[in-house]
């Protein structure tokens, strides 16, 4: 699943496209009405002369800004945008498109996916996103994080860190690829309890966070199995450290990389570099 770096590449690309000089999405055409979660397909398809004026990403979720309405796109598994440029769609164009954007000069960008797993939500106004229950649950990015709000906030909890990072709650934007990766970087063991974690280690994790995650962006996100942006695949996953690697020895100390399961997802980690100092059987 798309994450936190590979949705800010995403959002780049698509605000080179859509915040053009007098760019308009002209005409929207729904094909997976179950995709919409919050709206009418007549709702969306009735808007007309849209003019984008920003593109950003909440965590995981992309944002459409235009002057009258806001477009919230979440990629989930494989969800990705295609640009072409004809007078008309065919049916080979719109094999696995959810909703297609007629802009400017016969343009068309398509968002896209084969399982049809990919979500659009439709709002008026910033607040009706800031009151929704979903993004008013949503911890803030790494880098917005008051470290000692955080902390107090987290401290007792009783769940593993993996099962905390991934919940979104606390912290937003870390998927399954990055949590591993920014545990192995602050050297904590994925089953380690919340809790027993020093608050000096929880530094280490919020700083790792922000590093791998503005590493990830400069180098296009993750391409681990069918990510691609426009096309693109990423690089970062040239740099990972332990995610994926089991078997393979560590690039710090030479020790194999273990996999296991933690909060239902699979888990990488070195054994010699993430030592599990409080043992506990329900992870």
């Amino acid at each position: 699943m798309p994450e936190l770096p590979e949705v800010n590449v995403v959002a780049k690309q698509l605000r080179a496209i859509l915040l053009n000089d007098n760019q308009r999405i002209n005409q929207i055409n729904l094909y997976y009405q179950k995709s919409l979660r919050n709206a009418e397909k007549i709702e969306l398809e009735n808007l007309k002369n849209l003019k984008p004026i920003d593109v950003f990403q909440i965590a995981k979720n992309l944002v459409i800004e235009t002057e009258s309405k806001y477009l919230i796109l979440h990629l989930r598994m494989e969800g990705n945008f295609k640009f072409l440029n004809k007078e008309e769609l065919t049916k080979i164009d719109l094999i696995h498109t959810i909703v297609s954007f007629k802009l400017n000069n016969n343009n068309w960008l398509l968002f896209n996916d084969h399982r049809k797993f990919a979500t659009i939500d439709l709002f008026d106004n910033n607040k009706q996103i800031k009151d929704n229950t979903f993004f008013k649950n949503l911890g803030p990015e790494p880098w917005d994080i008051d470290f000692e709000n955080f902390y107090q906030k987290i401290k007792n909890s009783k769940s593993t860190i993996k099962s905390l990072l991934l919940s979104q709650k606390y912290i937003s934007g870390l998927g399954n690829i990055y949590v591993d990766e920014v545990l192995f970087a602050a050297k904590i063991h994925p089953q380690e309890m919340t809790k027993n974690i020093a608050k000096k280690d929880f530094k280490k994790i919020i700083d790792s966070a922000i590093l791998i995650l503005k590493a990830s962006i400069r180098d296009g996100g993750s391409t681990i199995k069918t990510f691609k942006s426009f096309g693109e695949k990423g690089n970062f996953q040239n740099k990972l450290m332990v995610h994926g690697k089991k078997g393979l020895p560590c690039k710090i100390c030479r020790t194999t990389i273990e996999k296991i399961v933690v909060a239902g997802r699979g888990t990488y980690f070195c054994p010699q570099e993430q030592v599990l100092k409080y043992k506990n059987l329900n992870v």
